[in-house]
Order: structure tokens, then C-alpha cells, then sequence
């Protein structure tokens, strides 16, 4: 029973994919949490009664379907903090052209982030503008961020202030290569919406299929629920399962790049 518990807490702490970097630390904070959590539960559970391999096949169905749910909330932060770093890049480079100097315009853009703009997101670009406001250094927060995106714009904004280029210059090509990304990543969503359903219905099939047997008389909840040969088919088919969507999730991101 033991290695089944560390098994589904070994897929819960598998690395999302890289488009998860912005939720990196709600993850660190979730798993330290979720994993003694689950395995507190079910420990004294499977001591208490004789259904184990129900408890088994629950823990990893809900491990698994806890995995998926993070990784596409952390890509849903990510395209948030592209569209919020334009957003920002774009009210910045826009009032530099219109004679502003760069401590005010960071400030305006600040103030005119998107409402979903991930709460760490806001708060680099706030220190940002602070730094900038006060010694003039606000390049430099951003190239000492954990995030890619904000890194990169640190280091144009450098570049431009030790050459002498036109700060709106590169911020705005910036700016067209995150756009050119987030056009880029909404095309391959389109386009990988058909397998994302294929693979989320094929991993529900089993289950419609027991459904079907249950409302044919056949009694397959009891033979799977029972215990013995019955509750290890339902182990194995439950693994089976689990690795197929993951499998499965693993070769899509690999074709989101």
C-alpha cells in the first residue's frame, strides 16, 4: 500500500511545464501543504477499513487531476503576465515619445495594469518604479527578477541607458516580441484544443464505460470496490489511466513548445 502513496505523491511533485514559471511559488507553497495532507488522510483510512485499493484509486485519480489543475492555472498566469508586461511596455514607450522622463513613465504604467495582472507581477514592476523614481536604478530590479519576462525588459532598459539608445526604441521592440509570443501561444492553443478534449475524453472513457456496465446489471462497482482480484484490477486500471493522461499532457505541451 506504501508505495502506491509515494507513487501519487512523486507524480504530485513532478515539475509543471516551463510555462509554469509565474506560479512557481504559489506551487512551493501548495505542495509542502497538499502532499503530508493526503497521505495523513489515507494512512489512518486504509488502516480503518478494508477498502484500500478504493482509497489507492482515489488518491491518484485526485493527485493527478490536482496536477493538471495547477499546471493550467500556472499557464493561465503566464499568458496574464505576457499580456500585463506588453500592457506595461506599452504605456511606457507611449509616454517616453510623448516627452516623459522614464521615473514618470513607469509610474503611469503601473498605475494602468491590467486587473488580472498576477499579484507578483505588479509588485516587480511597483519596485521598479520606486527604484526608478528614487536613484534612477529601475533596470536594475527588473534584471534581478525570478521572472524571464521581466528580466529580459531589465536588460534592454540597461542596454539602452549604457549606450545612449533611445530607451522607447527597444522597449517597443521588446514589447513586439512579447506579442509576437502571445499571438504565437494563442494560435498553438487553437490548434491544440481538439487533442487537449481527445485526451481529457479518452481518460473519462473508463469510467463511462463501468457507468454502463452498473446500468446493465452487469455489477462491475461491486467486483471493483469488493477488495481482492476485483480491487487490484482497479489499482492497475486506475494507473493505466493516470499515466495515459499524463502522457498524453506531456506530448501536447512538448507540441506547445
Amino acid at each position: 500500500m506504501i508505495p502506491f502513496i509515494l507513487v501519487a505523491a512523486a507524480i504530485c511533485a513532478l515539475p509543471v511545464s516551463p510555462s509554469g514559471r509565474i506560479m512557481a511559488n504559489t506551487r512551493r507553497r501548495l505542495h509542502p501543504v497538499v502532499i503530508p495532507l493526503v497521505v495523513a488522510l489515507m494512512v489512518p483510512a486504509i488502516l480503518a477499513t478494508d477498502r484500500s485499493t478504493l482509497l489507492i484509486s482515489a488518491c491518484m485519480a485526485g493527485v493527478v487531476a490536482l496536477r493538471a489543475v495547477t499546471a493550467a492555472r500556472a499557464r493561465k498566469a503566464h499568458e496574464n503576465a505576457l499580456a500585463a508586461t506588453s500592457t506595461f511596455l506599452g504605456h511606457v514607450v507611449a509616454a517616453v515619445r510623448a516627452g516623459s522622463g522614464m521615473p514618470d513613465a513607469c509610474t503611469r504604467a503601473v498605475e494602468q495594469l491590467p486587473a488580472n495582472t498576477p499579484a507578483d507581477l505588479t509588485k516587480e514592476l511597483r519596485r521598479a518604479a520606486a527604484l526608478c523614481q528614487g536613484s534612477g536604478h529601475g533596470a536594475r530590479a527588473l534584471t534581478s527578477s525570478d521572472m524571464v519576462e521581466l528580466r529580459e525588459v531589465g536588460n534592454v532598459w540597461a542596454l539602452s541607458s549604457q549606450l545612449g539608445i533611445p530607451a522607447a526604441d527597444l522597449l517597443s521592440s521588446a514589447r513586439t516580441r512579447i506579442d509576437h509570443a502571445l499571438r504565437h501561444r494563442n494560435a498553438t492553443k487553437a490548434a491544440l484544443a481538439g487533442p487537449r478534449a481527445t485526451a481529457a475524453i479518452l481518460s473519462v472513457l473508463p469510467l463511462v464505460g463501468v457507468l454502463m456496465g452498473e446500468a446493465m446489471g452487469a455489477r462491475p462497482m461491486a467486483l471493483l470496490t469488493g477488495g481482492g482480484l476485483g480491487g487490484l484490477l482497479l489499482v492497475i486500471g486506475t494507473a493505466l489511466v493516470c499515466a495515459g493522461f499524463i502522457t498524453s499532457q506531456a506530448i501536447i505541451r512538448r507540441a506547445a513548445g
